[in-house]
């Protein structure tokens, strides 16, 4: 069989991109006509390495419903790879491209593959990751704002990536652009996914990984939810140091639930050991909250970004072949499955047995929450109204005793959550 990427359908079929003799689907979409986009990247032919690469480039490959005919291929001329695809008007699609020292970039095709336009973004920083198309042909771009070559750590202190969400208009130009982040050296991984999805309250959703010391050994999940501004609506995370040890989790997809929930799957590692470890499937409520502890929740700042575009140029090699391939099925072995909350520890979870209520409860707006202890360093409060919109987050590391006067926001349930080093308290409060 030719070396090449192998795509398993029913049909049995593989794809050889010319100019390349092998490559890597990142992802593919299904368009509106039922037409099959893959994208990802290829390795170029050099005859002086066995077996054959010696650089990578993006490419698109365009199957139609059959998945037995091309409708075009496009290996393009530039280092990189292909992140992510938006299908907007006419059938033209907007492809993310990510190119050497060029940075994030958009390269639109129409219905036929010609490309229409490539502009460049953030030019020599660092990745797009995913898209989502609006109805008015905008898109919402995600990724990260810088990109280093380190891999563990201990980072720099003048590295400093931000979680990036970014709107382009149908033609492609800059609207506007906005960071998230948190105090060095807590910053999001540009090693794991950024993703972006719409909720079903017309706003939108990012997921990312975001580390809790200054090397990669401690991640931890989080979702971030935003308005159609990018204003930030609230921001949680999860996957904090279990009863059975110290715990990496690593968010790599999510999806929200028509009961506005949110259904998230990724990797973890550690709990009994460093080296143990698997695939996680968590669901969570509308806040972001899993079931059984293991929340984080840090300031998070929203910065805006002032980045514009400018049009490169962009060439490919086009065709393909398409060749049977010969597939033979195998069943693995059952696969161990473990309830998460036996290793999330709700021992993390304070309940309100060691300190008096919130009070008054119901009130007309001013609200006292006593401690039995100074809170520690590193202890935030957040405040949600009954929308899950955060109204309220500060530090209150040295304070006992906090008050809040929540009339200006008016009548409702408000959810008061205390975070003191990962330990978690929450109050409801009921204002009249």
């Amino acid at each position: 069989m030719p070396r090449g990427f192998e795509w398993q359908f029913d049909k049995n079929k593989y794809y050889v991109l010319n100019g390349t003799c092998c490559y890597v689907s990142n992802k593919f979409n299904m368009l509106k006509n039922e037409n099959i986009l893959l994208y990802g990247l290829g390795y170029k032919s050099n005859p002086n390495l066995t077996p054959c690469a010696y650089r990578d480039a993006p490419f698109a490959l365009c199957l139609d419903s059959t998945l037995e005919n091309i409708v075009y291929a496009k290996y393009f001329n530039r280092m990189g790879n292909s992140a992510f695809a938006c299908e907007v008007e006419n059938g033209s699609v907007m492809l993310g491209l990510n190119l050497d020292t060029i940075g994030p970039c958009l390269a639109q095709l129409d219905s036929a593959g010609n490309i229409l336009s490539c502009r460049s973004y953030m030019k020599g920083h660092g990745p797009s990751m995913d898209a989502v198309s609006n109805a008015d042909g905008s898109i919402m771009v995600t990724g990260y704002t810088d990109t280093i070559a380190w891999g563990l750590g201990p980072f720099p202190s003048w590295f400093y990536t931000k979680l990036l969400l970014m709107k382009i208009d149908s033609g492609g130009a800059v609207l506007w652009s906005k960071g998230y982040d948190d105090t060095h050296p807590y910053h999001f991984v540009i090693k794991r996914p950024a993703i972006i999805q719409k909720t079903y309250d017309g706003n939108y959703m990012l997921g990312a990984t975001k580390i809790t010391s200054n090397t990669m050994v401690s991640e931890t999940a989080y979702l971030l939810k935003v308005n159609t501004n990018g204003d930030l609506l609230w921001h949680n995370g999860f996957g904090l140091p279990s009863v059975a040890g110290p715990r990496t989790t690593e968010l790599y997809n999510f999806i929200p639930t028509h009961d506005s929930c949110y259904l998230i799957t990724g990797n973890f590692l550690g709990g009994n050991s460093w080296t143990w470890g698997g695939s996680f499937l968590y669901k969570t409520d509308t806040s972001g909250t899993t079931p059984c502890g293991g929340n984080f929740v840090e300031p998070i700042t929203t910065t805006p970004l002032f980045y514009s575009d400018s049009l490169i140029t962009l060439g490919s090699i086009d065709g393909a072949t398409v060749q049977d391939a010969y597939v033979i099925d195998t069943v693995g072995g059952p696969l161990n499955t473990m309830d998460d909350c036996i290793l999330l520890s709700t021992n993390n979870e304070t309940t309100n047995t060691y300190h008096a209520p919130a009070f008054p409860n119901p009130t007309n707006g001013e609200v006292t929450v006593p401690s039995s202890k100074i809170f520690e360093r590193d202890s935030y409060v957040t405040v949600y109204d009954s929308t899950g919109r955060i109204i309220i987050q500060y530090g209150i590391a040295g304070k006992q005793t906090l008050m809040f006067n929540l009339s200006k926001f008016g009548s409702g349930l408000y959810l008061i959550k205390i975070n003191e080093q990962g330990k978690i308290r929450t109050e409801q409060v009921v204002v009249e």
